[in-house]
């Protein structure tokens, strides 16, 4: 095997982390659908010192205690190392998604995968780190590498790696807040993965008790360090907070766009088809060889692991098919499951569907750089243009309305707070009322001259830019907007007006 052979998956992630810190700081991600609720959160923090999102539904704008924490936290805290603003916010969201490129790379040639499977891994995880641009899947597809690294050398000891299980404990609560859909997944993985090794090796209760007494006192000491950390005195604010979140999507209701979601992602096509094999392959590791001690119970155990994981992937992402990122937050980790059964029976099938998915990550990679490079000389221009036009209206004491994309585009917290979003939790933005506000500004959606209608609104400006792009249906990065005012009220009817 040559050395560049052996390299190749160090040479992609180093490609990957430069195409996401270089090409993607220079073409910021619009803040559209869920990145409108992290990355303010990052940037409000980075400017106050407050870990919320000030713009989202009364009783969630107080604090970042809807969802996992830990993301937007540290993101807010290195935008200040690396000059705070909206550059420092998106340029430490870069960063944080480069580092877990290539830590899958050192986990996937650390656990012993060919070079050819490595490389295919990490062309994935770049596509994902694009798709999930400020989701908290950057760093919890991290973490879940790291939780497939411990569990890896936990089995080479188990029960005796003490230190491996207080990582995965500890793991598994940074995980738990960072990202607690993903958390439930691989929490489920973990108690899986030890109870196949219980029946497997019996080991005697004294220690198995040990190993069980490292992950709670690794999962507890984490856990209390971070809420500390983050909410102070407070920590019950981030729990109270989640169960209120959790009520409201569990009661969605939204059940369409399965093959949208799932087959016509732009940045990792038909991976919902493709990652069956993977978790075909990863679930055998529950099946016991054909002559065994308890056998039998090793199968039911296994029927058990498959009825359970299919019901927690119905509830997590199937169900409401805009929830796949749930899926795609463990994807890496668990094409590194598979690819380590990738031996026997299972080799085909593991091999076929990881280089499948690593050319539709490349296919989706490229369409993705294409569009970057082709609208990035439009990106300062018409940045500038849509803060200048913000500014004059807030001097002009307007009600300003807008959508969240356009916080972008404004550096001044005390302008960009003024500004009145419709964010709602687990909902569609509502559209802005024309009796709250003196003008709203609409950001392009499309590359097309025409703006979408505002109902109760009229179009008195428009700073649109043509897209080569636009014929694909994707969405701009740069800043072409549309200036709305309220539509004036009919004068009534004057005596004797003619009918």
């Amino acid at each position: 095997m040559s050395r560049l052979t052996i390299a190749a998956p160090f040479i992609v992630a180093a490609l990957g982390a430069l195409l996401l810190v270089l090409l993607r700081g220079a073409v910021p991600f619009p803040l559209v659908s869920d990145n409108a609720y992290f990355l303010p959160a990052s940037w409000w923090m980075a400017e106050t010192g407050q870990l919320a999102n000030p713009w989202l539904q009364p009783g969630f704008n107080e604090a970042l205690n809807w969802h996992g924490f830990l993301q937007p936290w540290l993101v807010g805290g290195l935008s200040g190392l690396l000059g705070g603003g909206w550059t420092g916010t998106y340029g430490a969201i870069n960063l944080l998604a480069a580092l877990t490129v290539l830590s899958v790379a050192l986990a996937a040639r650390g656990l012993g995968l060919s070079p050819l499977r490595a490389a295919a891994l990490v062309l994935v995880a770049i596509a994902l780190m694009l798709d999930a641009r400020s989701r908290p899947e950057v760093l919890a597809t991290a973490q879940d590498v790291g939780l497939v690294w411990l569990a890896a050398g936990l089995a080479r000891r188990f029960p005796q790696g003490l230190w491996h299980g207080a990582g995965i404990g500890a793991l598994m609560a940074a995980l738990a807040a960072t990202h607690p859909a993903v958390a439930v997944f691989s929490g489920f993985a973990v108690a899986a993965f030890l109870a196949v090794e219980v029946l497997r090796r019996r080991p005697s209760p004294g220690s198995l008790a040990a190993l069980a007494l490292a992950m709670i006192a690794g999962f507890v000491l984490v856990a209390a360090l971070l809420l500390a950390a983050v909410f102070g005195p407070a920590p019950l604010t981030w729990l109270t907070g989640l169960a209120d979140a959790a009520r409201i999507t569990l009661a969605r209701t939204d059940a369409q766009g399965l093959l949208r979601y799932f087959l016509a992602n732009r940045f990792l096509p038909g991976f919902g088809l493709l990652a069956l094999p993977l978790v075909a392959a990863a679930w055998s590791a529950s099946l016991p060889p054909r002559f065994t001690h308890w056998r039998w119970l090793r199968v039911a155990l296994a029927l058990a692991i498959g009825l359970a994981g299919g019901f927690l992937l119905y509830r997590q992402a199937l169900r409401i098919p805009a929830t796949y990122y749930n899926f795609t937050g463990v994807l890496v980790a668990l094409g590194l499951m598979a690819a380590l059964r990738a031996h026997g029976r299972w080799r085909w099938p593991v091999d076929a569907a990881l280089m499948t998915l690593g050319l539709a990550a490349l296919a989706g990679i490229g369409l993705w750089s294409a569009q970057a490079l082709a609208e990035r000389p439009l990106i300062a221009p018409s940045r500038l243009q849509l803060a200048q036009a913000v500014a004059s209206d807030h001097a002009a004491r307007r009600r300003i309305c807008a959508d969240a994309a356009v916080l972008a585009a404004l550096d001044d917290p005390e302008l960009a707070r003024s500004v009145h979003l419709s964010l709602r939790l687990a909902q569609a933005p509502g559209a802005p009322d024309p009796a709250l506000c003196d003008v709203h500004y609409q950001l392009q959606a499309s590359g097309g001259s025409a703006a979408t209608p505002v109902t109760g609104f009229l179009a008195a400006d428009a700073a649109e830019q043509v897209s080569p792009f636009a014929r694909l249906g994707l969405r701009p990065s740069h800043f072409g907007f549309t200036r709305w005012l309220p539509q004036p009220a009919p004068s009534a009817a004057q005596p004797g007006d003619q009918p």
